[in-house]
């Protein structure tokens, strides 16, 4: 078996394999990253996709990406893996620790790794506990539903200018300093991180104002670097389903996916505010926004002790949960993450 960095010619059987590997348990989920699979990676810096194959036949894929970022006031070489596959006719070959251990020989200089695991996912969780990580947070995807228009101020509500990157800066920074992995952000590499989204532009950034700006919130329109086809889902999932749909026939009511439909979503990025309301009426703004487009969800993951929560109230949400797990990989301990929340990259889910 041969491991070796991906290419672009490599894309195509890159989203078959993505295909045959739906991801999840009790909701059941297709992949697709069709037509460039890299754009799922091309929003960081320093991104690598690497492929096991064996006699040209492509049989697993795993992603990875190395950054500086703050735990405890000190700087950490991370490194942030995703995108594990391998082809259910190739399982139980050793194929996602022949990824694995490439990857920690590519990144022995860092200092940690870390990724997260969707709650359930116990083969994953099995894995990565074997190989010496250990679960430091618990996270929450909050999916907030566009089925209907909120009434919102939307006079105090016009999109960012180029000269008011200096003033969003500031509001990101003020409300996530505190936050652990959150490196302070300045015009430039907020021009940076926005500018290198695939599908995402400046003019989906919009503010809310008063007396200064109070709350800044954005829309990632994330279904044209991933789309999700529902495939499965438990007991739970139908009965939801069928008390929304008898519902519907009173009432505006969200839209929950049948197996063999898109879950259509946009992610909320960034998010910021001084005044929780405000930041509410973005969301309310940006709900109506999706619901027009016939969007079903804005998602925002986030650590589940984040004071970001409070600006969904009001809004029919969704939630799960999904775990941080880290492990030191050049000899250092890993670091106390403490009591204060951890901010969650978007680009990481």
């Amino acid at each position: 078996m041969n491991i070796r960095e991906a290419v672009q010619d490599d894309n195509q059987s890159l989203i078959e394999l993505q295909r045959k590997c739906p991801m999840g348990t009790d909701l059941v989920l297709q992949l697709d990253s069709s037509p460039d699979f890299f754009n799922r990676s091309r929003g960081y810096e320093d991104w690598h996709v690497l492929v096991a194959e064996e006699e040209d036949m492509l049989l697993g894929a795993a992603g990875y990406t190395v950054q500086d970022k703050p735990i405890g006031g000190e700087s950490y070489s991370l490194v942030y893996e995703d995108g594990f596959m391998v082809d259910p006719e190739a399982r139980r070959r050793g194929i996602v620790s022949a990824l694995q251990i490439e990857i920690e020989k590519r990144t022995a200089d860092s200092d940690i790794m870390h990724l997260n695991i969707i709650e359930g996912n116990a083969a994953s969780h099995n894995f990565f506990a074997g190989r010496g990580f250990q679960q430091v947070k618990g996270c929450a995807p909050f999916m907030v539903m566009a089925y209907k228009e909120h009434a919102v101020d939307k006079f105090k509500i016009r999109r960012m200018r180029e000269d008011d990157i200096p003033v969003v800066v500031d509001l990101l920074n003020e409300t996530y300093r505190e936050y652990e992995l959150y490196n302070e952000m300045t015009e430039d590499s907020f021009r940076e991180y926005y500018g290198r989204l695939p599908f995402y532009d400046m003019d989906d950034i919009y503010l809310y104002e008063g007396d200064t700006v109070l709350a800044v919130a954005g829309v990632w329109e994330y279904d044209k670097v991933m789309k999700f086809k529902m495939m499965g889902f438990n007991t739970k999932w139908k009965l939801m389903r069928m008390i929304t749909n008898f519902m519907g026939l009173f009432t505006a009511m969200p839209k929950i996916p049948d197996v063999g439909e898109e879950m259509t979503n946009w992610h909320l990025t960034p998010i910021g505010f001084r005044d929780p309301h405000a930041a509410n009426q973005l969301l309310g703004y940006l709900l109506n926004m999706a619901y027009k487009q016939n969007v079903g969800m804005i998602n925002l993951p986030m650590d589940e002790d984040s004071h970001v929560k409070e600006i969904r109230s009001g809004y029919k949400h969704g939630t799960g949960s999904f775990f941080w797990y880290m492990k030191p990989i050049s000899g250092k301990e890993l670091p106390e993450m403490g009591s204060k929340p951890m901010y969650v990259d978007i680009r990481d889910i």
